[in-house]
């Protein structure tokens, strides 16, 4: 999974133009996730939280073996999905704001209106730009 994240991330980096293309492959991919119930979307996960302990003393007969796999473990692959997600919707907040820091340096670049000077200053301050002077 970490090296599908690598080509997605190299992918929409290198050409901007697909992000739409990959981002809608993955939501069809996270769909069948749903659709077939597998990892977050598991159905039949036994094992798995406080009752996992209590188990064999509530059920007759023998007590049935622990899977041989972790629950948590089936869920590694959306944890790094989401990640990934989040990662997007950071670069595109982080542009957004850069594009509109860029207009009101622009179109305003001698104004000596209090209320830009604030918001230049604020979004200089929030991401680390430097305050026109």
């Amino acid at each position: 999974m970490e090296t599908g994240i690598f080509i997605w991330t190299w992918l929409v980096s290198a050409a901007p133009q697909l992000v739409s293309l990959v981002l809608a492959e993955l939501v069809d991919a996270w769909i069948w996730t749903i659709d077939t119930k597998r990892g977050l979307f598991a159905s039949d996960v036994r094992y798995s939280g406080p009752a996992a302990k209590l188990r064999p003393h509530l059920s007759p007969g023998e007590p049935e073996d622990p899977p041989e796999s972790d629950p948590v473990d089936q869920i590694v692959a959306h944890r790094l999905w989401l990640g990934f997600l989040i990662d997007r919707f950071e670069v595109r907040i982080y542009s957004l704001l850069f594009l509109i820091q860029r207009e009101l340096m622009c179109d305003l670049p001698h104004s000596s209106s209090t209320l830009v000077k604030t918001v230049l200053s604020v979004i200089s301050a929030e991401f680390s730009c430097d305050p026109p002077s």
